[in-house]
């Protein structure tokens, strides 16, 4: 979950953690006895800044570029105010990020690519993708990975065989 272990991060105010090498992450975190065959990102770039566009894209490439598939969802914009005083503004939503996660867990399983996957979030919206693996795929075990500075998410455990946390 890209956004998720990124806020993580970010909250350690340490910006060269945003340049985490995730396969490098995955072979710190699996046992030895375990073979890493693919890593996902999901993420989308937010409209907002340019700097952070060429920082996020800059970032993507490097991933890419370490075998990581890097799937892209997008922001929509909507206007919020305040009935009281009329004041507007525009916020942002990500989009797709959640979604590509759970399809490509999904997927990778109706492939056979994994024998356990590695769930990095503690966003409960993935208690869906655990359990929906865990009751398609009974045999595949879920591994639940806190992001540093984020507990687990309970829904998510339900559905888990194991929990790692980063450490900062």
């Amino acid at each position: 979950d890209g956004f998720n272990l990124y806020h993580a991060l970010d909250d350690l105010k340490r910006p060269y953690l945003k340049w985490l090498d995730i396969p490098g992450l995955m072979r710190g975190v699996i046992p030895r006895s375990q073979v890493l065959k693919r890593s996902v990102w999901c993420t989308a770039f937010k409209p907002t800044s340019r700097d952070r566009q060429i920082r996020h894209a800059a970032y993507i490439s490097a991933l890419e570029a370490r075998g990581v598939n890097c799937m892209l969802g997008h922001f929509v914009a909507h206007t919020n105010g305040c009935n009281a005083c009329g004041h507007r503004w525009t916020s942002w939503t990500e989009k797709q990020g959640d979604v590509n996660m759970a399809l490509s867990v999904l997927n990778d399983a109706h492939a056979n690519l994994f024998d356990v996957a590695y769930l990095i979030t503690a966003d409960g919206d993935h208690a869906a993708t655990a359990r929906v693996l865990k009751q398609q795929f009974p045999h595949k075990r879920v591994v639940s990975v806190a992001p540093p500075g984020r507990g687990h998410n309970r829904y998510i455990l339900e559905w888990c065989d194991a929990k790692l946390s980063l450490t900062n």
